[in-house]
């Protein structure tokens, strides 16, 4: 039986698979993380391909059948543009999205977390957030995500992080 689901999100990341298919993990604010099959999002004529950048924020239509969730409609709720347009609060916002894939349990609807991550987003785009903000929004994700990792900077937050997830976090998004 298949059921349509609507949601609201970010795209967490994206990976293409055999043939003109992609995966899109995101972050909803109605199912928590949730990995979306986008089947023909690769072909040229698709109009769905520029939505699902890694970063936007989407509404979307999906399919539900069985375990599987399909892509069917996706509309861009916001770019961020300005945070793409600085390579420091880029990197901010890559560094976010690969903690969060790698923190979020699947399938758990996490709304505080959620809306406190569109607050950064919306605080990059507009240029406010100083090293103190984001110490401060990585110490409330692994509070309300019950991490009791903290740290007197970012350095050694980040040093409990990589332990928390079992690797290093990439040199280019920190």
């Amino acid at each position: 039986m298949q059921r349509k689901l609507k949601i609201e999100g970010v795209v967490l990341k994206k990976k293409a698979i055999l043939g003109k298919d992609s995966i899109i993990t995101c972050f909803t604010r109605e199912k928590g993380k949730i990995t979306l099959l986008a089947k023909g999002v690769r072909t040229i004529i698709s109009k769905r391909l520029s939505s699902l950048l890694t970063g936007n924020l989407i509404d979307a239509i999906c399919n539900q059948s069985g375990d599987r969730l399909y892509l069917q409609d996706v509309q861009i709720i916001s770019l961020f543009q300005e945070i793409r347009k600085s390579e420091e609060r880029s990197k901010t916002l890559y560094f976010f999205l690969f903690l969060l894939d790698r923190l979020l349990p699947e399938g758990q609807q996490e709304p505080e977390v959620y809306n406190t991550f569109k607050r950064l987003l919306i605080e990059l785009g507009r240029g406010e957030v100083a090293p103190a903000r984001i110490l401060y929004f990585l110490q409330h994700f692994l509070k309300l995500l019950g991490y009791g990792a903290s740290g007197p900077d970012l350095h050694s937050l980040i040093l409990s992080v990589e332990e928390i997830i079992g690797s290093k976090i990439p040199e280019h998004i920190i």
